[in-house]
């Protein structure tokens, strides 16, 4: 009697010649940066190049453009020819450095007419758009690696050093743009110094301060991803992001190197550095923080930090400006009244003053008691984006500025994410009062004490089976070692507890916890 596996099968027609599906492995997040990356592209032509054309109106941009929008079909080819992943992360490369050189050319033309615009007269230098932020943005996300080379253990390193060449490359742009425009502004202060008076030298300064600042938020964050802080990362998508939505509304000017108050066009860089940052190549060279809970504390405070050194920078620029002012209505003679001006701008200052402290108490709180404080950090959080927005309102003699935007919405919005979007704080946030902090060992003051060490079982509320799962929280871990002293032991074998709780465990020095980390698999 034949058994089912004695009848013979008869494959499909054609099943023979069918191949796997190349496409079957590639991630929609894949998709998603090429989609992303060619929007930016197009979108990008119709913005402006300089301040004399478009970018649709230039040859030059159109074709490097043309170029950059076309690598996006090489990872296709590759995969549909059956060819290596290899080749297309090459390929791809290669052809984003047109785009590449064609804003380098651009610079210089900016830089040399930033430079000679002294003697020359009035005619404006050629300047870096709005359509530079975004196509270059474009083109960076499409030479950049993609998520299934990243995942390839083959490929794996040369997706990294790719990724970090790119950031690299675009930090370097922001060093050199930002120091030619320091340049051009020394530069014309040896031309015009016998005729200007001393107190020019306020208003110079300002405009110095202001390259200091603009500097700062674009390469600060760009260089603290670089040496792998994954906080900073963060902060640097938050300003690429702040900057990208201005440009695409139309609210970022012509960034140039003239010495004119713009700051430099350094943050024209960082929208494409935002953008490579988020992909999985970078994501692997970042230091991993844990418990997942103090990572996105420490992202909430990297953004305060960025705050208050922001609008730091801003109360002396306004200072200095206020200054540069008052001495220019005595020079004229005093017929001059400009009380109304002189009002805002000290209200502006005094207001910039109160974002400082309102952010530097926010980070102290959080990295006091994690957690814990976080309504503390959003109340105050809420409060900075009101006296941000009072600032933007009071200024209606001129058009926000980039940093103002980014210091009264950017940076604020990327705390509140931070302690709020996440899947451990809302799971850590749904813990008793007191056991959602960063954990015993791994606060900001250091070790907690044994405060809780009389607690009862019946008072904490944790169980045996929680201590000893490894499925439990991490921190629900950090929570149960320091309000449930009896299970402690447990925690010391549970294969999931971290490090820096094992070795705060350690610092007990309970016979029965010591006795349980040394049965821990070595």
């Amino acid at each position: 009697m034949s058994t089912p596996h004695d009848v013979p099968v008869t494959p499909a027609p054609g099943a023979a010649w069918r191949r796997p599906n190349p496409f079957g492995d590639v991630p929609a997040r894949d998709y998603a940066t090429d989609a992303v990356a060619l929007v930016l592209l197009c979108v990008s032509l119709g913005l402006a190049w300089s301040f004399h054309d478009r970018a649709w109106q230039r040859v030059d941009v159109v074709l490097v453009s043309a170029v950059s929008v076309a690598s996006l079909a090489v990872t296709y080819v590759v995969r549909a020819r059956g060819g290596s992943l290899r080749t297309a992360l090459r390929v791809r490369a290669w052809l984003g450095l047109p785009y590449a050189v064609c804003v380098l050319a651009s610079a210089a033309v900016d830089a040399v007419g930033a430079f000679a615009l002294r003697i020359t007269g009035p005619t404006l230098p050629g300047g870096l758009g709005p359509a530079v932020a975004v196509g270059l943005a474009g083109a960076a996300l499409a030479a950049a690696p993609r998520a299934a080379e990243s995942a390839d253990a083959a490929l794996a390193g040369a997706a990294r050093r790719l990724a970090r060449s790119i950031l690299g490359g675009l930090l370097a742009g922001v060093v050199v743009l930002q120091a030619l425009t320091l340049g051009a502004l020394a530069s014309g202060i040896v031309r015009f110094l016998d005729r200007v008076g001393a107190q020019t030298w306020v208003g110079l300064t300002a405009d110095a301060v202001l390259v200091l600042l603009v500097t700062a938020l674009a390469g600060g964050p760009l260089l603290a991803t670089l040496r792998g802080s994954a906080p900073w990362r963060w902060v640097l998508v938050a300003i690429a992001a702040t900057t990208t939505a201005l440009t695409l509304t139309d609210g970022f000017p012509v960034a140039t190197m003239l010495p004119d108050g713009s700051g430099g066009p350094g943050l024209v860089l960082v929208p494409a550095a935002g953008a490579v940052a988020l992909g999985a190549a970078v994501s692997a060279t970042l230091r991993r923080v844990e418990p997942p809970v103090r990572a996105w504390c420490e992202v909430a405070r990297a953004a305060w930090v960025a705050i208050a050194v922001a609008a730091g920078a801003l109360v002396v620029i306004h200072l200095l400006g206020l200054i540069h002012l008052l001495h220019t209505v005595q020079q004229l003679g005093g017929d001059l009244h400009p009380g109304r001006v002189t009002g805002r701008i000290a209200l502006v200052v005094a207001l910039d003053a109160v974002i400082v402290v309102l952010a530097l108490a926010a980070s102290v709180v959080v990295g006091r008691r994690g957690l814990d404080a976080r309504p503390v950090g959003l109340w105050l959080t809420a409060a900075a984006v009101v006296v941000g927005t009072a600032i933007i309102a009071t200024r209606g003699w001129a058009r926000p500025g980039l940093t103002d935007t980014i210091v009264a919405y950017g940076l604020p919005i990327l705390a509140v994410l931070a302690l709020t979007v996440p899947d451990a704080v809302r799971e850590s946030a749904r813990l008793p009062r007191g056991s959602a902090t960063y954990g015993p060992g791994v606060g900001a003051d250091g070790p907690a004490t044994g405060a809780h060490d009389g607690a009862g079982a019946a008072d904490h509320g944790f169980t045996t089976a929680q201590a000893a799962d490894p499925a439990t929280d991490l921190a629900v871990l950090a929570a149960i070692v320091e309000r449930a002293p009896e299970l402690r032991p447990l925690v010391a074998a549970n294969p999931s507890a971290y490090p820096d709780l094992l070795a705060w465990l350690a610092q007990l020095h309970d016979p029965d916890v010591d006795a349980a980390l040394a049965s821990r698999p070595s």
